[in-house]
């Protein structure tokens, strides 16, 4: 069994097109440190506590490691400057996506393997049938049917519906990890589902080779659970699925003897090299966990009503510190020294002694909605498949379908289910499908025991139609969105230009070092923190009621700072596009900036005294907190005793 030419070239075509357009991606996001970079803040910080064995701050209950070890690590090698930084990590995520692509080609062979095997045991069984009719013995080699026998299938037709299934799932595979997963993620997601590819194959690859009495199973097991181990160590949720790997291979056991040292071998060693680490996280944690990010998570997401970030209830057993209230300032300096921005370095930390609390009339309507969005994004073309495979009697599904193909399903069907019920899917959660879409997919094609005849290929190809129209349209649009950023990136306003590139140089023109603690107004962009190697240490999260406030009281403000040792308050960039949908009037007026000593920087990241509002060029501003440019205390008491 193998590809007919044009399959060849479309498969070729289409993995050669998801990576110009991962490349794509990741240039039009390489100078922009959006929203979910703050995601990767915190990797890198984690990373580099690695390499600088500072063991003690590196265990983490909330951020899985490896992603942050190997990206902190590709930046220390490649010494990239600071204007350099972003793009070597969304190149070294390209990367990461060349490896994910490799990791579905080796899937790709092992339900090559697993179809053949379908085809060979369906035909057959045919003989057999028909050998017992004739009261003949079945010839074992016998080959299969000539072209238009009803009997059994011929080389051309399982060579067709081969095809079919490696070219349907590489737009599947392009679709759930750029239109749905995308290299401009400062996450760990496209190496976990590599890792999750990779372990799916040493499953089916470890039933096989069990099956056929072959050398070769041992080894397979031990690289299994190393595969297992490396995903955990990348993302939590992917000890799960290993897990889940071991357990559809045990009703194996009850057949096949062969397999059960090696099975047993995979789930000691999994065990043993993910323990000491879980052992470690959770003497941290001060319970017993493999991963507190669903524990923090429930608190904003479809249960508690918290904010992400300095979270507050009576149940809160360290919160971040409120400083002043009108508006409200936070501290937070202490607990993780040396970390770019510690609230959400150690989210779980912050949250501690947050019950697990289910609002019913907002969960219930939340999960359906989940679904209806599982219905919208995959659902229905897995459906349309799966009807297609019932409804055409040529390719009837296999009564053993379910148990052959349980590696593929039950780890899909467990991961994409708790998501459903466990995840408020609106909010940045399209990456979390990855690993499970192709599996899932496949699913139906090994489930059939025999391929379509010439007559009802047409019925397969209406029902992949819609399906990968559908994905080429979203793949169209991801496409056409970034190709502005790289062609036209200034006329899109100051949330989609390189800002943040600019603040470093402009911080260290004003005197401040690596090391130096800073506190910001707002509490979403500081991408530039870490850039500058500052270390951010209180919140001013209302932006708009600090500059609504009485000279007097922001000087307040800016004394107590300095007390923490701040050297600088920072008003961060993008305020105007995003998140925080502020207008120029909300923003510093001319007087108050430019007499307290706020600047801002010029197009080309020169420090320049703040202008005019209608002639500012960047939301971004800087107060320099001096001695020399802070009133006296004594000017300030009054203001003190109304706070």
């Amino acid at each position: 069994m193998k590809l007919t030419g044009a399959a060849r070239l479309a498969t070729t075509a289409i993995l050669c097109g998801g990576f110009l357009l991962a490349l794509e991606e990741a240039l039009a996001w390489s100078r922009l440190a959006n929203l979910w970079d703050t995601d990767l803040i915190s990797y890198l910080d984690n990373g580099e506590d690695f390499l600088n064995g500072n063991f003690q701050l590196f265990l983490n209950p909330y951020w899985s490691p490896l992603y942050g070890i190997l990206t902190a690590l590709v930046l220390k090698l490649s010494a990239s400057p600071v204007e350099m930084q972003l793009l070597t990590v969304r190149l070294t995520n390209v990367c990461i996506y060349l490896s994910l692509t490799a990791s579905f080609a080796f899937l790709l062979g092992e339900l090559k393997q697993r179809l053949e095997e379908n085809f060979k045991l369906s035909n057959l069984e045919k003989q057999k049938q028909a050998s017992g009719e004739a009261g003949q013995e079945p010839q074992e080699a016998q080959p299969a049917r000539a072209e238009g026998s009803e009997e059994g299938s011929t080389e051309g037709d399982q060579n067709w519906f081969y095809s079919l299934m490696v070219v349907f799932l590489s737009f599947i595979f392009i679709y759930s990890s750029l239109a749905l997963g995308q290299t401009m993620y400062g996450t760990p997601d496209l190496l976990a589902s590599a890792l999750g590819f990779t372990a799916t194959a040493l499953t089916l690859k470890l039933r096989r080779l069990s099956r056929s009495g072959r050398g070769g199973a041992m080894l397979t097991a031990l690289l299994l659970a190393f595969v297992g181990a490396l995903g955990y160590f990348c993302k939590a949720p992917m000890l799960s699925y290993s897990y889940l790997l071991l357990l559809a291979l045990v009703p194996e056991t009850l057949s096949q003897k062969q397999i059960r040292k090696p099975l047993l071998t995979a789930f000691v060693l999994l065990t043993v090299l993910v323990t000491p680490y879980i052992a470690l996280i959770s003497q941290k944690a001060g319970h017993l966990t493999f991963s507190d990010v669903w524990k923090v998570g429930q608190s904003w997401n479809i249960f508690l009503k918290q904010p992400i970030i300095h979270g507050r209830s009576p149940e809160f057993v360290h919160p971040t510190r409120l400083l002043g209230t009108k508006p409200e300032v936070y501290e937070f300096q202490g607990q993780f020294p040396g970390t770019t921005y510690a609230p959400w370095y150690a989210p779980s930390y912050w949250y501690e002694g947050v019950p697990l609390i289910i609002e019913w009339h907002e969960y219930i309507p939340r999960v359906i909605a989940n679904a209806l969005r599982y219905t919208l994004l995959f659902g229905g073309g897995l459906l349309i498949l799966f009807l297609t495979a019932v409804c055409s009697k040529t390719v009837p599904l296999s009564r053993h379908a379910l148990p052959e193909t349980l590696p593929l399903w039950l780890p899909a069907a467990v991961g994409l289910g708790f998501i459903m019920l466990g995840i408020d899917v609106t909010v940045n959660s399209d990456r979390y499908y990855t690993p499970y879409l192709v599996p899932v997919y496949a699913c139906i094609f090994l489930s059939c025991t025999k391929p379509p005849r010439l007559q009802r290929r047409k019925v397969w190809l209406a029902a992949a139609a819609p399906i990968v129209g559908f994905i080429l349209i979203r793949l169209a649009l991801v496409g056409g969105g970034y190709w502005p950023l790289l062609t036209n990136q200034k006329a899109l306003g100051e949330g989609f230009q390189s800002v943040e590139l600019l603040i470093p140089g402009a911080l260290s023109q004003l005197g401040l070092k690596p090391g130096d603690r800073i506190a910001q107004l707002g509490s979403c962009r500081y991408f530039f923190a870490r850039l500058a190697k500052l270390e951010i240490v209180a919140d001013i999260t209302d932006i708009k009621a600090f500059w609504q406030l009485s000279r007097e009281g922001r000087q307040a403000i800016y004394r107590r700072l300095q007390e923490l040792g701040v050297k600088a308050l920072v008003q961060e960039p993008y305020l105007k596009e995003v998140p925080l949908n502020m207008k120029e009037e909300d923003l510093a007026g001319t007087t108050t900036a430019r007499d307290e000593g706020w600047q801002t920087i010029d197009e080309n990241g020169r420090l320049i005294a703040v202008p005019e509002p209608g002639k500012r060029p960047s939301t971004f501003m800087v107060k320099l907190l001096k001695e020399n440019n802070i009133e006296s205390r004594s000017e300030g008491k009054s203001e003190d005793k109304t706070q």
